[in-house]
């Protein structure tokens, strides 16, 4: 089990360090136009923290505050929230567990541990994103989020 969470973890960050590489050799990314404005009429208050990159802060009932992060990635939208760094997450078998019982409560949410914390993302490909797609996976985000802390939480040091 924790070889099989490890090699998926592994794969993850190699498909992430990859897109990163890509996208910043092409220069390209037609989504940075596209999402400022999407973001404007969606409702939610987002702040932009550098080219491509976008944060919205969220107060919720089980977690009282939280950032989400919206990315670009190439072609891909990427929105995550970090939960945890890794040093404050007991990595046990539990933990590995509620993680693979999130991601099939959550659907198209899925939450992961990288070398560096633990996070929930979605992504989408930006050709895909209209006003109303933006506001879904926002919205499924934070609710997500907020509905799954206090199962996370019990597995913090």
């Amino acid at each position: 089990m924790k070889r099989l969470i490890a090699a998926l973890c592994a794969l993850i960050i190699v498909l992430i360090l990859n897109a990163n590489s890509t996208a910043a050799q092409t220069g390209k990314s037609t989504a940075v136009g596209k999402v400022p404005g999407l973001l404007e009429k969606s409702g939610f208050k987002a702040e932009k923290l550098k080219e491509g990159v976008w944060q919205i802060n969220f107060q919720g009932k089980n977690l009282k505050e939280f950032h989400l992060t919206i990315t670009l990635i190439g072609e891909q939208l990427i929105m995550f929230v970090e939960l945890a760094n890794r040093d404050a997450v007991n990595l046990t078998s539990g933990l590995a567990v509620k993680l693979l019982e999130l991601n099939d409560a959550m659907d198209t949410i899925k939450f992961a541990l990288s070398e560096k914390s633990l996070y929930a993302r979605i992504e989408a490909h930006e050709r895909l994103l209209d006003v109303q797609e933006l506001k879904y996976m926002i919205s499924q985000m934070s609710a997500a989020i907020d509905e799954a802390y206090p199962q996370i939480k019990a597995f913090y040091k």
